[in-house]
């Protein structure tokens, strides 16, 4: 049997892969590396660090032996004495690695040493291996500003641009920043929030000379280069939004250290009955709004119910049978993720006739 060129076509197009390797982060980017995908890095001696977005065909070449490791799902782990780091060649303007205007960096990264000044971690700004540095594109990197090492960026026009956060060692992080260079804007994020103020002013100038380092891989600089570990690393051709970037944080933030819980009871658990007030009780690990849900559906009167520790709802089922019934924690602090509980629960004829 012969099938139009168009129902072929679909066929394919329902069997190619998500873009992204994590399908939650809703905004698929235009170049990922994920070091937990073994279609990205290989766990065994690995050469090459290969972008997913490309199926591989875009690759960046291990230097001075960034070493796997299985903790966390999967990281690399630089030694910044060593200056360990990924490059990938020069690229033409527009291509996966070479941004040609508005960009979105984002990265998993955990710092377990300083370096005296800098920290780079991502910077598309050296011609070679050994440093050259022209023409510039932008640094990205957490640098020590007064003792105090926050995210810093340098661009084709800017220099030394600060954030306000104080990082950590030993702490995950998903470090990012976006570049609109229509309205020559620049905003840093820290694990999916604004990290200071709107930068203006602001551009960058995409080139056909410069590598693009993860890490930072150059022979020159040991006061520079970044010591710790690195778990994902993305960019996009455009600058991502507010919401688009805490998406991406929430999608992934439970596998670093982000994660919150929610349980729930019900005050006649595990036989309520029909038409009958229950008791469900939320019990969550953060503050925040809780609702409930009766299969998908709000339940009335039990949305965003302030909780410390719990939060409750007075509850009428309203059929027989077997019936899901569902809490979502809404955290205050946006630097947690949300998370939810369901029980399904088997609802019983009541006890006495409706009056």
């Amino acid at each position: 049997m012969l099938f139009p060129l168009s129902v072929i076509f679909g066929l394919l197009i329902s069997v190619l892969p998500v873009i992204s390797a994590n399908a939650a982060v809703s905004t698929n980017p235009t170049f990922e590396l994920d070091a937990s995908n073994p279609n990205s890095l290989a766990t065994s001696s690995p050469v090459y660090w290969y972008d997913l977005v490309s199926n591989r065909s875009i690759f960046g070449t291990l230097q001075n032996s960034p070493t796997y490791s299985n903790t966390d799902g999967g990281v690399l782990n630089f030694n910044g004495a060593g200056n360990t780091g990924i490059y990938f060649e020069p690229a033409a303007i527009g291509h996966a690695t070479n941004p040609s205007g508005n960009m979105t960096l984002e990265a998993w990264v955990k710092f377990t040493s300083w370096g005296p000044t800098w920290n780079i971690f991502a910077t598309r700004w050296f011609i070679n291996l050994a440093g050259g540095g022209v023409p510039s594109d932008f640094h990205f990197s957490v640098k020590n500003n007064g003792g105090n090492r926050q995210l810093n960026i340098y661009t084709t026009n800017s220099t030394d641009v600060y954030g306000t956060q104080v990082l950590n060692l030993n702490t995950w992080y998903l470090l990012a920043f976006t570049i609109n260079n229509s309205t020559q804007e620049l905003k840093f994020y820290i694990n999916g929030q604004q990290d200071g103020t709107t930068k203006t002013g602001v551009t960058r100038t995409a080139n056909t000379s410069n590598y693009l380092f993860v890490g930072d891989p150059r022979t020159a600089c040991g006061a520079c280069s970044f010591n710790g570990q690195m778990s994902r690393f993305r960019m996009w051709n455009s600058a991502l939004s507010n919401q688009q970037m805490l998406s991406n944080f929430r999608s992934e933030g439970s596998a670093f250290g982000y994660s919150t819980t929610t349980s729930l009871t019900a005050a006649t658990n595990p036989n309520p009955r029909y038409r009958t007030s229950n008791l469900l009780t939320a019990t969550v690990s953060k503050p925040g709004r809780v609702t409930f849900f009766q299969q998908g559906v709000v339940i009335p009167n039990c949305k965003n119910k302030v909780a410390t520790t719990t939060a409750t709802c007075n509850w009428k089922p309203s059929r027989r049978g077997k019936i899901a019934v569902s809490a979502s924690l809404t955290p205050t602090d946006l630097g947690f993720v949300p998370s939810t509980r369901a029980i399904d629960f088997q609802i019983l004829n009541r006890v006495s006739a409706r009056s």
